[in-house]
């Protein structure tokens, strides 16, 4: 059996930022549609609303920003990417759902188990086509793959097969993953952002089997955590070594390298060079209530160097007949029923963000403006507003200066005492209480710009 298929290079784009890690917006979009299998559209959006990019140039508006969400072939940045995963869980509990089951039930309902597409998971699977049908074993096959496809994923962040174990009790096999950076600083010892990685790699990495019509991995152990204990249990205390919650004891301290040599780790994790930290080991389940699941793991340790966690499974030689049907059909079929039912939400709610319509008519008989049919100036604030308005919509222009309302005869101003700053700031004072869709904003001595946050049609009658 060829159990570990040679790897190709690593994804290429980011090989020169070894310090820096990326997140594929295919996994940002899974999260997205997920809502929506479940939250109504008004509920999605006030999730996504409070993580709009306001500093990303790229977006001019949430329009943008929803577009962006919705792409599968760019890279967002790894701390919007852990803001938004470490905020979910809490907004669904506030939802009623709870994190684990709602991500399974979005694995297997959107792409029967896989975290992106079949178009994609055959793309990136295509080097090891052979390897799938010479292989007996396609679970064991697919953990040897991890490492590769966490490259395409979350480049910068490595998670790989460190070593297997021989369950001979039960017949059953341990594969330790290994979560760290792809590369390490030179002579810094540079850990990972603190994540959830049961809920957001252990668990979807367990359900990929299902995409080949296998059933998940049995169990998922998680060995070590890189958070602290405060960051998961916030009201966690420390008495004498021993960690207590309510009292009760959880845990207590000990040396990382210990509990490696205790776990027979140690030597596959010598090449790493991870120092010797102090950390607590779990002795006993913590269930929180409110997340409604087991945050603290017993023989699991916590502000550890590196992430670890296993998948006990059985080995198996039944491999399915059309094993790759899902994912062949996913290429030949642009959407399935459940991506064109998301893909219908997801633009009901771009029409909820689309610009207000607005008609803006300068009438020439009283020379006055209205705004969608209601009187909004006249005389000459109507004819400094007309021009304002003319020029944006026939050039796009956007930026005025004073000098050009004073030398244009069309609007008659007093020749030795214009005012046009107080007739511009009187108008901007109209403009926000009465048509804030348009915005007058001063930006230097002489000169204003104008924002307009609507779809403008003017007409003069």
């Amino acid at each position: 059996m060829n159990d570990s298929p040679l790897l190709p290079a690593r994804h290429e784009n980011f090989s020169d930022l070894p310090d820096s890690i990326f997140v594929k917006n295919e996994f940002v979009k899974f999260l997205y549609a997920a809502m929506h299998l479940h939250l109504p559209v008004n509920e999605v959006r006030e999730f996504w609303d409070k993580h709009y990019l306001t500093n990303n140039p790229k977006f001019q508006n949430h329009v943008d920003f929803y577009k962006w969400i919705w792409s599968d072939e760019e890279y967002c940045n790894a701390d919007f990417f852990l803001q938004v995963i470490e905020s979910i869980e809490p907004y669904l509990n506030s939802k009623g759902f709870e994190a684990p089951v709602f991500i399974r039930n979005a694995l297997y309902t959107l792409n029967r188990g896989l975290l992106f597409s079949p178009k994609s998971m055959f793309k990136w699977t295509s080097p090891f086509l052979g390897d799938f049908y010479s292989n007996e074993d396609l679970r064991y096959l697919l953990l040897t793959l991890v490492e590769y496809y966490s490259s395409i994923l979350l480049p910068g962040m490595l998670h790989k097969i460190l070593t297997f174990f021989d369950h001979k009790s039960d017949k059953t096999t341990e594969a330790v993953i290994l979560g760290t950076r792809f590369q390490q600083l030179p002579d810094k010892f540079n850990p990972l952002p603190p994540y959830d990685c049961e809920l957001w790699t252990a668990t979807i990495i367990q359900c990929m089997p299902a995409g080949i019509y296998l059933p998940p991995y049995e169990k998922i152990c998680m060995i070590s955590d890189i958070r602290t204990i405060q960051k998961i249990v916030p009201y966690a205390q420390y008495r004498n070594n021993n960690l207590l919650i309510n009292q009760n004891k959880y845990g207590e301290r000990c040396s990382f390298h210990d509990f490696c040599k205790r776990k027979k780790l140690f030597e596959e994790l010598q090449q790493y060079n991870l120092p010797d930290f102090t950390i607590t080991e779990i002795i006993k389940d913590y269930y929180c209530s409110k997340r409604k699941r087991i945050v603290l793991h017993k023989e699991c340790i916590y502000e550890a160097p590196v992430y670890l966690y296993s998948y006990i499974f059985k080995r198996s030689s039944n491999k399915p007949k059309d094993f790759f049907s899902f994912i062949i059909d996913g290429t030949i079929k642009e959407k399935t029923d459940s991506w064109i039912s998301i893909e219908n939400r997801h633009n009901e709610l771009l029409d909820t963000l689309s610009p207000q319509k607005i008609l803006c008519i300068y009438h020439c008989s009283d020379d006055s403006i209205s705004v969608n049919g209601k009187h909004l100036v006249k005389f000459l604030p109507a004819k400094i507003l007309r021009y304002i308005i003319s020029r944006f919509v026939k050039n796009n222009q956007i930026e005025f200066e004073y000098r050009e309302f004073i030398k244009n005869p069309e609007i008659p101003l007093d020749t030795i005492s214009p005012n046009i700053a107080v007739r511009i700031q009187r108008l901007s004072n109209v403009l926000e209480k009465y048509f804030p869709q348009f915005i007058i904003e001063k930006t230097a001595r002489g000169k204003f710009s104008i924002h307009v946050n609507c779809k403008l049609e003017y007409i003069e009658e």
